[in-house]
């Protein structure tokens, strides 16, 4: 889960790396690991536990997001 962000073409995303209201959607920005995400959002890093189980259907491997991917933040 600290594996940084997968290699990408163009990730000029307008919102990547944009705090989301919980819950919510959060567009991964270039170097964002679900550990960061988790901590910058629930302050507490071992929460990206609860992102995985959340987008089941959209990361398949938590050590591999991608920037410009959008996943779902749920409620603390």
């Amino acid at each position: 889960a600290s594996a940084k962000v997968a290699a990408s073409g163009d990730a000029k995303c307008p919102k990547a790396g944009k705090p989301a209201t919980l819950p919510g959607w959060y567009t991964v920005a270039q170097g964002d690991t679900l550990s960061a995400i988790a901590l910058a959002h629930y302050r507490d890093a071992r929460r990206f536990s609860a992102i995985v189980q959340a987008n089941r259907r959209r990361i398949s491997d938590p050590d591999l997001i991608y920037p410009c991917q959008r996943i779902y933040l749920p409620r603390r």
